[in-house]
């Protein structure tokens, strides 16, 4: 329990300096590029190794008609879609908005989401 309060402490300090790079500056002129927004994803220990950035942007919407994760379950397929030796890690626990969420619960780009692998047994 210590071990996962520690991680904690470290997801709420990164995510104050976490600042989302997706944001139009308010002083830019509105130009006719389509802005898409996107979920910003901590990564911690072997996600983070995996991914090899300890953030990841994912969208919110799709142009292409491709389907985009809505809840945690399908963050977690989407995100292993892409790189797959996610799959490899025995248990991945999702974080959102500081608390631990289950796959059923839904997710936008305004949560603050974090991927904390569990510590080997």
């Amino acid at each position: 329990m210590i071990q996962i309060q520690l991680i904690f402490n470290i997801f709420t300090s990164v995510a104050k300096q976490h600042k989302p790079t997706n944001l139009p500056d308010q002083n830019q002129k509105n130009t006719n590029t389509i802005r898409l927004n996107c979920m910003t994803i901590l990564l911690f220990g072997a996600t983070k190794d995996i991914v090899g950035t300890p953030s990841l942007s994912v969208p919110t919407a799709s142009l292409s008609g491709k389907k985009i994760p809505n809840t945690v379950g399908e963050l977690k397929k989407f995100l292993e879609s892409r790189y797959p030796e996610l799959k490899k890690i025995a248990r991945v626990t999702v974080a959102v908005n500081q608390n631990f969420a289950k796959d059923h619960e839904r997710i936008n780009s305004y949560d603050e989401i974090a991927l904390i692998p569990s510590p080997e047994e």
